[in-house]
């Protein structure tokens, strides 16, 4: 991936969310304006993890963007995909969901998009 195309669609990796991100996930919930999931805790994290993937892209420490994945009737449901107001327009959006296609292809799932 050339350097250019690297700061187009988001430096970091994407990778798992753990418990102890839960203060850093609120952050990037406040930065985007989702109010309804700044008082965010680790119960509402836990939940997305039992019931399906919570994936965060972890740029230094920092995380940029979020999806969840609910894993219902034979679906991988996106929920919620936040990505920091000042990176979107760069390709972040379109990396992650292509990471969320393929994970749900890997488990054997299609990909369903969760209705608004």
């Amino acid at each position: 991936m050339s350097q250019t195309s690297e700061k187009r669609a988001g430096s970091g990796r994407v990778r798992s969310a753990h418990l102890a991100d839960t203060a850093e996930l609120t952050k990037l919930f406040e930065r985007a304006g989702k109010a309804e999931l700044v008082q965010l805790g680790h119960a509402d994290v836990s939940g997305w993890l039992d019931h399906g993937h919570l994936l965060v892209l972890d740029d230094a420490g920092t995380l940029v963007a979020a999806a969840v994945i609910d894993e219902r009737e034979g679906a991988g449901q996106l929920e919620l995909l936040v990505v920091e107001p000042a990176r979107r327009g760069r390709g972040i959006e379109e990396r992650m969901l292509g990471v969320v296609d393929a994970l749900c292809e890997a488990f054997g799932r299609r990909l369903s998009l969760a209705a608004a």
